[in-house]
């Protein structure tokens, strides 16, 4: 099996999303990812390139995981 997938989640575990690649040809067997101002960057251990994805409906300035707890840069 060689499909990329992504999932976004809420706070309470839902499904909000998700990202596939199931052809296997842009982004094959994801292994991270990283969401900083507003793009998400897709990258895999076996992949000659990084994939970014500009999200719609993120707060801009987000850049750390310390925001997912309340703090503030």
């Amino acid at each position: 099996l060689n499909t990329g997938c992504v999932l976004r989640f809420d706070e309470k575990g839902r499904i909000l999303e998700s990202l596939w690649d199931q052809a296997g040809e842009k982004h094959p067997m994801i292994t991270s990812m990283r969401e900083h101002k507003g793009i998400l960057y897709l990258c895999g251990i076996f992949n000659n390139r990084m994939g970014t994805l500009p999200l719609k409906g993120v707060d801009p300035n987000w850049f750390s995981s310390d925001s997912y707890w309340g703090k503030k840069p």
